[in-house]
């Protein structure tokens, strides 16, 4: 008896300690495939927008695997020649969006068109190759207008011999290229040859436009020089002179509607009114706008977005090149948010007053969709700066009562606003018969005038 139970422990003890050695195999595994790293390559140091990179401006960083995604470049080769279509920070892993060998050619869903010389009625004569226009429609028998909302690319402008447009001693593309300005001024002043012909890189629907209004011969084209050209970032910048107004939309309490308030306002406004309207999703802890429009992994968001608004150098153009804007969206186009949920404490203040600012001047108006607690630069900032503020809450006690006076009355109050500097916005859920105070009581007891209702199950909130 004694024997078989001494054999009985031994073979037990023999299979715990397996397992025990299997278990702290497993562990020693798990561990070693988070520390290993992978080679990303990064620029040295700062590298403005439109600069050429040379192997020796780049070096390699090593990475946590898991951190490595698919669109970083890992082969010093393949960077070998690029040019920054957007300002690379130091040791900032390389992105293939940021990149462009071929900086004149057609985006994605464009193409290049050359515009038919009995459409054209005038073309600015220093224009250039990789320039930006605006196209106005001249007609005969009705008024002028401009053509396209955005300023489109110029390709390339040829002489009747087919040689392209440029100063001989001093090319305008290599100025571009080294962000040169006074370069690019000066090599507007001589040319090779008058200009006969100019390629624009539209998308479909927009060749489509220019044919069916210039095909039976009642209007014709004028092309002009877009000042933006000039600018490094290829957009308006901040003193073009027009700037569109900000809405902000901040929650009494997460997880009631917000972003449903924020961006059926904006979608509304842009499919009402034709306005160029923009949707900034700025709730830095729970981005999740990219998951309402079906969209999994965005290519372009807030993240990646990090080293123009540490420059400073975002505009209102590269803003606009980087949103969303499908046709289904009428108009509308919408930044993705910040997906790297633990970079949200360091967006600084100075960084997200240049994104509005740019966003000012992208779009007529803005729409901010924000979080519900003032812990973070988006939210403070953009309820600091809107023309118009949007506090949502419902018909819950402790939503429109508690939260919004510890939340946006005490902290609200440190920014110089108060209860009466917001539109409310009522959202009506399971909270109904809650016992709550509704409408007129609601805006009796937290100081701020009813402006609108949207139902949670998908109604579309009015501009306020």
């Amino acid at each position: 008896m004694n024997r078989g139970r001494q054999i009985r422990i031994s073979v037990s003890a023999a299979v715990l300690s397996g397992l025990l050695v299997y278990g702290v195999y497993l562990l020693q595994m798990r561990q070693i495939r988070l520390t290993e790293t992978t080679e990303v390559v990064v620029p040295k140091q700062f590298v403005p927008a439109g600069t050429s990179l040379g192997r020796e401006m780049l070096t390699k960083l090593r990475l946590p695997s898991g951190a490595v995604t698919g669109e970083m470049i890992v082969d010093m080769d393949e960077a070998d020649g690029l040019e920054s279509s957007v300002p690379l920070g130091g040791g900032e892993p390389l992105l293939r969006w940021k990149l462009d060998k071929f900086r004149l050619l057609p985006r994605v869903g464009e193409a290049t068109f050359q515009v038919p010389r009995d459409y054209v009625k005038s073309v600015s004569s220093g224009i250039r190759a990789g320039d930006r226009a605006i196209v106005y429609l001249s007609a005969e028998d009705g008024a002028s207008r401009r053509l396209f909302a955005d300023p489109v690319v110029v390709a390339a402008v040829k002489t009747a011999s087919n040689q392209e447009i440029d100063n001989p001693k001093s090319s305008n593309l290599l100025s571009m290229a080294e962000g040169d300005k006074e370069r690019m001024y000066a090599s507007r002043r001589d040319a090779n040859g008058s200009i006969d012909a100019v390629n624009l890189n539209l998308t479909e629907a927009q060749w489509l436009e220019l044919d069916a209004a210039c095909k039976d011969g009642k209007a014709k084209l004028i092309v002009a020089f877009d000042a933006s050209s000039f600018d490094s970032g290829g957009g308006d910048g901040p003193m073009s002179g027009q700037r569109g107004s900000l809405i902000a939309f901040a929650g009494s309490t997460p997880n009631i509607g917000t972003s449903l308030a924020a961006f059926g306002t904006a979608y509304r406004i842009a499919s009402v009114t034709g306005k160029r309207v923009g949707y900034l999703c700025l709730n830095l802890k729970s981005a999740k706008t990219h998951l309402y429009l079906g969209i999994d992994r965005p290519e372009i968001t807030l993240s990646g977005m990090r080293p123009e608004l540490k420059s400073g150098t975002l505009t209102g153009a590269k803003l606009r090149q980087y949103a969303f804007a499908p046709s289904r969206l009428d108009g509308l186009h919408v930044l993705f948010g910040n997906l790297a949920r633990d970079q949200a404490e360091y967006y600084e203040p100075g960084q997200m007053d240049t994104l509005l600012a740019a966003a000012r001047d992208a779009f007529d108006v803005t729409v901010a969709d924000v979080s519900a607690y003032w812990d973070n630069a988006a939210t403070v900032c953009a309820m600091r700066s809107a023309d118009h503020r949007c506090l949502v809450t419902t018909g819950s006690l402790t939503h429109f009562q508690e939260d919004v006076n510890r939340w946006t009355g005490q902290v609200g109050s440190q920014f110089g606003l108060s209860l009466a500097n917001y539109h409310l916005v009522l959202m009506q859920s399971k909270y109904r018969h809650a016992g709550g105070i509704w409408d007129e009581g609601n805006s009796q007891r937290n100081g701020s005038h009813l402006a609108d209702r949207a139902a949670a199950r998908g109604e579309r909130a009015s501009a306020a």
